[in-house]
């Protein structure tokens, strides 16, 4: 974080709030064209952060937006696809063996408007397998799951605190915290 407060002149005693506030911003930009404040990814990024606040303790990054591989070549320009859903909604990194993607499936991952989509659904399964098989670890979260929580108070405290939940459990799974 210290590249970022250096890079964009932070003078606030909170740099870590403006820095996940910057985080938010550009994740929800679709969501705000649309009419909402905040989207499912802001809200996983607000969990995340309340619960290291409460813990005290460095956690592993939490990193939005991230591609599984990159090339600089277009589709076009390479004459063949790399990998389907090469953007992760969020990965973690544990150590060099365990690496975490988590996934936020809107509707888009399994229909077209309104209408499930087998093929969708086929290729969001088939997408899964391959991070599986590169060595990550996948959890997915339904779309549904966030509904509400932009404009009921009580549905996002009961969200944030859901999220915060898997993540204590993600956290006792790969030895980030010891079991009190």
């Amino acid at each position: 974080m210290n590249w970022y407060i250096q890079e964009y002149t932070v003078t606030s005693d909170k740099p870590e709030q403006v820095f996940v506030r910057r985080l938010c911003d550009c994740l929800d930009v679709s969501f705000k064209s649309n009419g909402a404040t905040s989207g499912p990814e802001t809200w996983m990024l607000q969990a995340y952060y309340t619960l290291m606040k409460e813990l005290k303790m460095d956690l592993p990054a939490l990193i939005p937006q991230v591609y599984l591989y990159y090339d600089p070549q277009t589709l076009k320009q390479r004459g063949y696809k790399l990998f389907e859903h090469q953007k992760m909604d969020f990965l973690m990194v544990f150590s060099h063996k365990n690496r975490v993607v988590i996934e936020i499936d809107g509707k888009q991952h399994y229909a077209v408007e309104n209408v499930a989509s087998p093929k969708l659904y086929s290729e969001m399964v088939r997408a899964h397998r391959e991070m599986a098989l590169y060595g990550y670890d996948v959890y997915r979260f339904g779309g549904y799951e966030f509904v509400g929580v932009d404009t009921n108070k009580e549905i996002k405290e009961r969200v944030i605190e859901d999220l915060k939940d898997f993540f204590r459990r993600l956290f006792y799974k790969y030895g980030i915290l010891k079991e009190a």
